[in-house]
């Protein structure tokens, strides 16, 4: 008997909590049994002749004596039930079912037999004679146990029970606590209400009375458990089976706050809690979060198969466990709780990029899940108010469960308090007579279980009450724009909001109410213009909390005809500058691309006037995208402090004595631009260095030593000591200005024209092209002016040509088209000027070994733009740009490698993808780097980046692992809650800077004392 009761002991740990607890009766002559049934412990228990209840845990292989409610590991005799393999087996002619179903179950209409397939909802009844009678009802299966309901009355008089297995809904109540909320039907009372602690309590405290024709608040329910009540009728005909579940504080939505590092989750309330908590964060990012499981709670990953249903797998100790998880955002995993009830979680991405988990329970250990409510279509008429499409059931596994749809409507314009409007049969419509005032008006909508029970609520949803496509919509738009001026400001925000919703056919009122002599109207109109072309978050979020719940679904329900369409860019800005009285735009600030419109602005900074500065007040107050816009407000000191620095070359002294002689007199920035490099970042730092100054004397210093890494590298080539010397000047202005004087003497070597040949070609002809340049590799001297015709340059061939020509210049004259890429192998210079590169499906230009400059081409990329492997490449004037004719593919804009720099002058970069990826030096001047859904800048661990007056944009980071350098006069934006990653030499100019993005982002940086530049 001690090694059935220590196997009896294993077993029970492993059950739920809730039904745990051995109790062996020694000496007693009766089998070892699992504890006394719940009504002998009860603080409730049954009166003298009246009807047990209680709750009862039957293992596999052990046995219930029907007459008491024991439960052992032997039998008890002919009146008792067994669990063997899935199945429930009896003695002949004790247990039956009842034919047919209801709430009134009468003694003596048993269909006997014997073996019965154990499901839930299974109702078994036992007859014994003068010991009593009752019935059985399955409430958990699992393979190593059921978990019964009974209910039992002594004596051999004919009885009839009145049974409704109900499950009530709770909810809140004012105060803290616990309500049942009153009953549609009361008949089967009064009632006492019972109350205990899942999974903490086997005893039923009684805490009252009650009608059920008014509401019963538990008001100690605490916050750390659930909460399960039964009620137990008070007459003897009354209704018994009535149960409840419910958790105190718990949050409506199931969403945690935003988590952080070693915060504690409790998953009943889905809080961050001091007291119980179940899950312990071990680290977060942006994608993701890793959790700890606490002791009693296991986790399982789940599989997209398993999600369609919202059905969690079984109670399989292989598949749930307590063990360290990551969980990404949008991915799932399903959760047992201590108390034995199941949860659904899942990993979202809240506001500000902030992560949280949101929860679903369910209270009664089922592992079933109810699915979020989706939209509802809606119309709206004078005579019928607004009308709800038909509820449109869930999918088959949880269809059965539904009562219906339950739809609320907001009190008060984003109050978010709601009022029930009615419940919904599926395939029934809904209408709602009195929605209340013309305008936006939110709903939302969840479904709800036969048992009363509420699934998640949908997201809210907003109806234009007022528009029916006809005379009521042209009243509800003059409405809405006088409400604009309303002295309430939620009820302007109320206008707004129904404007942008209804979109192209509010337009030519918006439009005329710029001019508007009320000024809180006119004001209003020019938010809107600027929203009609805004992304619908930044709309969003420019009209303020609660627009974000209105805007997507404003548009759902809606034909074709009535669906909202916007303005362009352009139209917004020209009406804009209308009402002001503005001249022409300058060349480019109308652009329809938000980037082009930045580069304009950027490529003007030479050109300012009173005419400009106007323009560029619009844009910087009124632009639809936020990059133009801080653009625009940092133009100003970029016109008024010109970012400048002296420029050296061969054969000067620089004013600093033989030792900048020296270092300038081996400065050739066509054959070794790297050395050169060196060289003139030693002239710089002796420049900046004051005479007889310690600073003077360490510049001296690193000067001798470096010239002479530089003559070791010369005589032998080995790299290591070229690194060394580039590596000796670690002030980042002086590299700043080393970097710009570089390309500065590059672009006055490419100027000079002596001893050059010119050679036009006849007519637009890409074999004949394609011939040439690849011939080009026998010449001798290929300082050629190769002048190409205006036409398109196309050859059936998607191969690259190989381009060999040392100091070889292509210049389109006129719209020259390439329909090929480029690949220039081993060659020290190659120009081209004025073309566009457009190759279908290849790379525009492969440098391999080789030095090119491109002035005011424009590369379409159709996957990855620019490649450089060991090469220098310069873009003045140039674009590299998707390829939106053919679908765009999100390529990447530029892409170096191994000792390889770039030079990126009044350059836009806007590829679809990254802009900029692994190059060992980049300067980046009056440029815009817009790296698309992706970083801009990324993969320059070992690189070093100067950007000066320019903007660089990612939907990732801004700029993602960059090892070292400085950021002068720019805009930089990113959505990413990751930090950039940026090495400890890498530093911001702190006056000259704008920022925007998730706060941490800029936490990488460091700031200088002073603006580099000398601004």
């Amino acid at each position: 008997m001690q090694l059935g009761l220590r196997l009896l002991l294993g077993l029970l740990g492993a059950l739920p909590a809730a039904l745990a607890g051995a109790a062996a009766a020694p000496g007693s002559p009766v089998p070892a049994q699992l504890g006394a049934p719940e009504s002998a412990v009860a603080e409730s228990a049954a009166e003298e002749g009246a009807a047990v209840w209680e709750d009862l845990l039957l293992p596999r292989g052990f046995f219930l004596d029907l007459a008491s409610g024991r439960v052992a590991d032997r039998p008890f005799g002919a009146e008792d039930l067994r669990y063997e393999r899935g199945e429930l087996i009896a003695g002949e002619g004790a247990v039956g079912v009842f034919p047919g179903s209801g709430e009134r179950i009468a003694r003596g209409e048993l269909v006997h037999g014997s073996r019965w397939t154990a499901e839930r909802e299974l109702v078994l009844g036992f007859e014994l004679g003068v010991r009593g009678w009752g019935f059985l009802r399955v409430l958990e299966v699992t393979p190593s146990f059921v978990r019964l309901e009974r209910w039992a009355k002594a004596g051999g008089e004919p009885g009839v029970a009145n049974w409704r297995a109900g499950r009530l809904p709770v909810s809140d109540p004012s105060g803290p606590g616990l309500a049942l909320d009153a009953l549609a039907d009361a008949s089967g009372g009064p009632w006492r209400v019972e109350s205990r602690r899942l999974g903490g309590e086997r005893r039923w405290q009684a805490l009252g009375e009650w009608s059920g024709t008014d509401t019963f608040v538990d008001s100690t329910p605490g916050s750390d458990a659930i909460r399960e009540y039964r009620l137990v009728p008070l007459r003897s005909e009354g209704l018994y089976g009535l149960r409840a579940r419910g958790v105190a504080a718990r949050e409506t939505d199931g969403a945690s706050p935003p988590l952080g590092r070693e915060d504690r989750v409790n998953l009943l309330t889905s809080s961050v809690s001091a007291g119980r908590f179940d899950l312990t964060v071990l680290g977060i990012s942006s994608g993701g979060v890793n959790i700890m499981p606490e002791p009693g709670v296991r986790v399982a990953s789940l599989g997209s198969n398993e999600l369609d249903g919202w059905t969690l797998p079984d109670d399989d100790a292989t598949r749930y466990v307590t063990q360290q998880r990551y969980l990404g955002v949008g991915r799932d995993v399903g959760v047992i709780l201590p108390e034995g009830v199941f949860a659904h979680l899942r990993a979202e991405r809240g506001d500000e990029s902030a992560v949280r988990l949101v929860v679903q329970l369910n209270l009664w250990g089922d592992r079933l899940f109810m699915p979020a409510h989706g939209s509802v279509d809606w119309t709206w008429s004078e005579a019928d108010g607004v009308r709800f499409d038909a509820a449109k059931p869930p999918p088959d596994a949880v269809a059965s469960e539904i009562a219906g749809r339950l739809l609320e409507r907001e009190t008060e314009f984003d109050s978010n308090a709601w009022t029930a409007v009615g419940l919904a049969e599926a395939g029934e419509p809904q209408y709602d007579a009195q929605p209340g005032p013309a305008g936006v008006v939110r709903y939302r909508c969840t479904w709800v279980t036969r048992a009363g029970e509420h699934g998640p609520y949908g997201a809210p949803f907003g109806v234009l009450v007022g528009d029916d496509g006809g005379p009521s919509s042209e009243r509800l738009i003059d409405g809405l724009i006088a409400s604009l001026g309303h002295q309430d400001y939620d009820e302007r925000r109320r206008a707004r909001a129904g404007l942008r919703a209804l979109g192209e056919r509010a337009l030519p009122r918006v439009r005329a109410a710029l001019s508007s002599p009320d000024a809180e109207v006119a004001a209003a109109a020019r938010e809107l213009f600027a929203l009609f072309t805004a992304p619908a978050d930044e709309a969003a979020s420019s009209l303020g909390k609660g627009f974000e719940k209105l805007d997507p679904a404003l548009e759902k329900g809606r034909d074709d005809a009535s669906q909202p369409t916007v303005a362009t860019s352009p139209e917004l800005l020209a009406s804009l500058a209308d009402s002001r009285g503005l001249g022409p735009a300058p060349e480019g600030w109308l652009a329809a691309r938000a980037g082009e419109r930045a580069q304009a602005l950027l490529d003007s900074l030479d050109r300012v006037s009173d005419e400009t500065e106007a323009w560029r007040a619009l844009l910087a107050e009124a632009d639809p995208d936020p990059a133009v816009r801080l653009v625009a407000s940092l133009y100003p000191e970029l016109v008024r402090w010109p970012a400048r620095a002296p420029v050296f070359r061969a054969g000067e002294d620089g004013g600093a004595g033989d030792l900048t002689a020296e270092a300038l007199a081996g400065v050739d920035v066509a054959a070794d631009p790297w050395t050169a490099l060196a060289r003139l970042q030693l002239v710089h730092e002796l420049y900046l260095a004051r005479p007889a100054t310690a600073d003077a004397q360490l510049a001296n210093e690193h000067a001798l030593l470096a010239l002479q890494l530089l003559e070791r590298y010369a005589n032998g080539g080995e790299l290591v000591f070229l690194d060394a010397a580039l590596q000796m000047v670690a002030d980042p202005r002086v590299r700043l200005r080393a970097a710009r004087n570089l390309f500065e003497l590059r672009a006055e070597e490419r100027a000079r024209t002596e001893g050059r040949t010119e050679l036009v070609l006849e007519t637009a002809d890409g074999l004949l092209l394609r011939d040439v340049l690849e011939s080009l590799g026998d010449a001798e001297d290929t300082r050629i002016d190769l002048i190409l015709p205006e036409g398109d340059y196309s050859d059936g061939n998607s191969s690259p040509v190989r381009v060999y020509g040392n100091g070889l210049r292509v210049v389109g004259q006129g719209h020259v088209r390439l329909g090929f890429g480029l690949m220039i192998l081993g060659a020290g210079d190659v120009t081209f000027e004025n073309l566009e590169i457009d190759p279908d499906g290849a790379a525009c230009l492969r440098l391999q070994d080789a030095n090119a400059t491109l002035i005011g081409c424009r590369l379409i990329s159709a996957g990855q733009g620019v490649q450089v492997n060991a090469g220098l490449l310069e873009l003045i004037d140039c674009e590299v740009v998707d390829d939106e004719a053919r679908g765009g593919k999100g390529g990447n804009g530029l892409r170096l490698i191994g000792r390889s720099a770039c030079h990126l002058l009044r350059t836009r970069v806007e590829a679809g993808g990254d802009a900029l990826i692994g190059a060992r030096l980049a300067l980046v001047e009056r440029s815009v780097l817009d790296g698309g859904p992706r970083n801009a800048v990324s993969a320059m661990v070992e690189g070093e980046l100067f950007a000066v007056d320019s903007l660089i944009r990612g939907g990732g980071n801004a700029l993602h692992t960059v090892g070292r350098g400085l950021l002068e006069g720019c805009v930089l934006l990113g959505d990413s809650a990751v930090a950039m990653q940026l090495g400890d030499q890498f530093y911001a100019c702190p006056a000259h800077l704008l920022s925007v993005g998730p706060e941490g982002q800029q936490n990488d940086w460091r700031r200088l004392p002073s603006c580099p530049s000398g601004r």
